[in-house]
């Protein structure tokens, strides 16, 4: 985007050139000025990249303007904008440090032509103004010397075809040599540098070997177990040190080995520093039980050396962690024996000081106690006997009267409420007068829907005593089913079935409750058989906890004895899987790998001041002269770069 300030002391002039510019999207008009002064103090705000300058306008003209904005804002290139062709201005305006002179009637497409080339460097000179710069030189008395690079003009049009739309860019001839010659310098001296540092380093770099080997570590679980007669069983297991997921063991001895209590004394057997000695690089092999150690070394045969000290050192410092681990639970061991051991001599004690105190209860007495709570239980087998009888009788009385046992009790309880015996009397007289209703009258009739009213409250009324007297909820099928749909002959039967269901009721509730008082002399006798039996079962719990303080003792002893051969869980076992190697090839420094780095670098490096040069090519291919131009104009273009030059000398 390229930020363009408009100056010019017309407001039609101004918007007539805006609307030429709007409609490219690479060109933005960040500000408006009137003047010279104005226009300074925008660019100060703003800092626009473009200024498009009118040479008239009041207070401050613009070649004044010109040498202002040159001198003082770098980066800021101005093109002057005027409706005069005069060879004065033209020449004024180049001296002033302007990058172009276009004139106002210039076409929208070609000032935003000319606006990019100056943006990209590119002086930019109006069509037909070049033969005045002509004019104005040969006239000129001026002699100065040019010291400065010659000057070419390239067009974009052929002048003679269509001259009123010709545009010279003024580049300087010697940019591209210059340039080409710059890029094939930075390509020389990078490639030296590049491969001298290579070169330097494959010479210099004192080799190094690496000596590597393998451990592994046990996978199973192992266990042992001792049965003690008559005492228990003793056991001793060690888990699989890969039974835990959350942890492995490799990654402590992978932290060990490279610890200083490690490397220290490894360097010391090959009278090394520990920094020289450096240290070890270990590697976990996943999904197996392996790790893989490696060290450096100058020579093959000290990375050998280091790798074995380094193995010796590390087994040693493996053995002294394990034997210190054993101990420190052959300790804790040791503890809990003695505990042990305490606690069996205070059951011994217990006993004997009980046998001797106290003695033995009466046998006869338990015996006597005993007696009398089997004849009691015989008692209560007969009475199981009788109640079993007047049961079967009471069932089979509800099974005459087509009862269960629930019915029957709810029978009885209703039978004795006189309330509920009301409210029975009340529905049965309301349902006999609603069958007289609706055999004189419709179902739609007054008085039969006012009866069926009456009746539905009766059944209400009737279910909710009903349920108050029995203690849970009953259904009014059920209420119909025990005393509204016996007939009449069958109503004297039933009730002599009730009052046989009554006594044989009465009977049970009796055979009952003295089941209960035999349970309860059953209790008594036996809670005095244990209170009696007390000191005999006190006396076999001493011997009991007797028997348990030895099992423990035991059992301790024997873990005590089997844990000295049991390997630390901590610190497994490992074993040597491969030998330290001898290596044959120097690690470092990679011969191959240098020289693929070195020409893969030299490579881009080209590339990239390929692509540069490239593009500049490009550019300055875009603003080549055609060569259709006439003879006389040739001959006046091959002479423009010393007129630029006077004019700007001037």
């Amino acid at each position: 985007m390229i930020d363009i300030l408009l100056v010019d002391d017309q407001k039609t002039a101004r918007e007539s050139i805006r609307a030429k510019l709007e409609s490219e999207t690479d060109l933005k008009i960040v500000g408006l000025a009137n003047d010279g002064e104005s226009a300074i103090e925008q660019i100060e705000l703003l800092h626009p990249d473009i200024v498009l300058l009118d040479i008239e306008m009041p207070n401050l003209d613009g070649i004044a303007t010109t040498k202002i904005i040159c001198q003082n804002f770098v980066g800021v290139k101005v093109i002057i904008l005027s409706m005069h062709d005069d060879d004065q201005y033209v020449a004024q305006s180049i001296q002033a440090g302007a990058m172009g002179y276009l004139l106002k009637s210039t076409s929208a497409p070609d000032l935003r032509e000319a606006i990019k080339f100056v943006y990209r460097g590119y002086t930019q000179i109006g069509p037909g103004l070049v033969s005045k710069l002509l004019t104005t030189n040969q006239t000129s008395k001026v002699a100065t010397p040019i010291n400065q690079p010659p000057i070419t003009l390239q067009s974009t049009q052929d002048e003679e075809q269509n001259p009123s739309k010709h545009f010279f860019n003024v580049a300087s001839v010697g940019s591209r040599p210059k340039k080409k010659q710059s890029y094939l310098l930075i390509w020389l001296i990078g490639n030296i540098l590049l491969w001298s540092i290579s070169l330097l380093y494959l010479k210099f770099k004192t080799p190094t070997y690496i000596s590597s080997w393998k451990l592994a570590l046990p996978g199973a679980s192992s266990s042992t177990s001792i049965n003690l007669p008559e005492i228990g069983q003793a056991s001793s297991s060690s888990e699989s040190p890969y039974y835990n997921q959350t942890s492995d063991p490799r990654e402590n001895y992978k932290l060990l080995a490279s610890s200083d209590q490690i490397i220290e004394p490894a360097a010391r057997q090959l009278n090394l520093t520990a920094q020289k000695f450096g240290k070890p690089k270990v590697k976990i092999i996943d999904n197996t039980t392996l790790m893989e150690l490696a060290v450096e070394g100058k020579t093959p045969q000290e990375a050998q050396k280091k790798a074995l000290a380094l193995q010796i050192v590390f087994e040693s410092e493996l053995n002294r962690l394990r034997e210190a681990e054993v101990k420190q639970q052959d300790q804790n061991l040791v503890v809990v024996l003695k505990d042990a051991e305490i606690k069996l001599q205070q059951a011994r004690k217990n006993l004997s000081d009980y046998q001797a105190s106290s003695g033995l209860n009466s046998e006869q007495q338990l015996q006597d106690l005993s007696n009398n709570i089997e004849q009691l239980r015989k008692e209560k087998a007969q009475l199981a006997s009788q109640q079993q009888k007047t049961q079967g009788s009471l069932n089979q009385l509800l099974r005459e009267l087509g009862l269960s046992v629930a019915q029957a009790n709810h029978m009885l309880l209703l039978q004795s409420d006189k309330l509920f015996q009301q409210y029975l009397d009340n529905y049965s007289q309301i349902s006999t007068e609603l069958v007289n209703l609706e055999a004189k009258y419709l179902s739609s009739h007054p008085s039969v829907i006012n009866k069926k009213e009456e009746q539905t409250q009766a059944e209400n009324s009737l279910i909710q005593r009903a349920q108050f007297v029995v203690g849970q909820s009953i259904s009014f099928a059920t209420i119909q089913q025990l005393y509204l749909n016996n007939s009449d002959g069958y109503e004297s039967k039933r009730s002599d079935l009730l009052r046989e269901l009554i006594a044989l009721k009465t009977e049970t509730e009796g055979i009952q409750a003295q089941n209960r008082e035999l349970n309860q002399q059953i209790t008594q006798l036996e809670t005095k058989l244990i209170s009696s039996s007390q000191q005999s079962s006190k006396l076999e719990n001493l011997r009991r906890n007797l028997q348990i303080a030895e099992a423990v003792y035991s059992s301790i002893l024997t873990k005590l004895e089997l844990s000295k051969s049991n390997a630390s869980s901590t610190y497994p076992i490992i074993s040597l899987l491969t030998q330290p190697s001898l290596p044959r090839e120097p690690s470092a420094p990679k011969t191959k790998l240098v020289l693929l780095g070195s020409a893969m670098g030299s490579f881009f490096l080209t590339t990239a001041l390929l692509s540069l040069w490239w593009r500049d090519r490009y550019f300055d291919s875009s603003l080549s002269w055609e060569n259709n131009l006439s003879s006389n104009h040739h001959h006046s273009l091959s002479n423009f770069d010393n007129i630029i030059q006077a004019i700007i000398k001037k």
